[in-house]
């Protein structure tokens, strides 16, 4: 299991950055990409003797994770390997790499199923070290900084997500997750269910709250209502949650 370590090499850099008096964002930034930076080497470090000969495709998966493809096809077509599922179940199962997840109340049998990267120091490594390989192997490390200042808002609502998950699963009192119909059109980004007070909370997370249309994501909860039966006596609530709430 390589999941315990990878977490030790995120809290490790965070304590890093801190140490060397990185505290904002700008300098954080910067500092990824500085001649001999530890960060671009420590993903290869941490994987490619576990993942052995075949770490190529292992890699090549876990960078299509962290760039935002979710399912097993969108990862099959950008890579052309037919049996992707077994891959991927080592990274699950063997490696604690990557977790799967279905819409809140599906059932076991679901074929909706979503796969993400959990550790969140390698979802960076490979969003940007990895796949910009090219740029390192010729040290255009200002590039590549560019590149992380041009996409970082993009991981940044990623992280905010996630912070939120963690915080309503701490209380330990909702059943918490996401929600999508079968083609992806609709899809709600924080369902948040007290089972005991029969209540739901559904929460679209924008960055910038200016951009929350209440009138079209009730049209998605109610999408989400009425395919999912444990939500119809539930006393339903909607809102946003943005960078203010954190």
């Amino acid at each position: 299991m390589i999941e315990s370590q990878s977490n030790n090499c995120s809290e490790r850099f965070f304590t890093l950055l801190l140490d060397r008096g990185k505290t904002r964002k700008s300098k954080m930034l910067a500092a990824l990409t500085e001649e001999n930076s530890p960060f671009i080497t420590e993903g290869k470090n941490i994987l490619i003797e576990e993942f052995g000969t075949d770490y190529v495709i292992y890699f090549s998966i876990l960078t299509c994770i962290a760039s935002g493809m979710k399912t097993s096809a969108e990862i099959k077509n950008e890579l052309g390997v037919d049996n992707i599922s077994s891959y991927l179940s080592r990274l699950e199962d063997y490696y604690g790499l990557i977790s799967k997840y279905q819409p809140i109340f599906a059932k076991e049998s679901s074929k909706k199923v979503r796969y993400q990267l959990d550790d969140c120091f390698l979802i960076f490594w490979f969003r940007f070290f990895f796949k910009y390989q090219a740029l390192l192997e010729n040290r255009a490390l200002k590039a590549l900084g560019d590149i992380i200042k041009r996409d970082y808002d993009g991981l940044s609502g990623l992280m905010m997500e996630r912070y939120f998950v963690r915080k309503f699963q701490e209380e330990g009192r909702y059943i918490v997750g996401k929600w999508w119909d079968r083609k992806g059109f609709n899809e709600i980004d924080l369902v948040v269910v007290d089972p005991v007070g029969k209540k739901a909370w559904a929460y679209e997370l924008k960055k910038d709250e200016s951009r929350y249309d209440e009138a079209s994501f009730k049209e998605k909860v109610d999408t989400m209502v009425a395919q999912t039966p444990e939500l119809r006596k539930m006393t339903i609530h909607i809102g946003s949650l943005s960078k203010k709430d954190m």
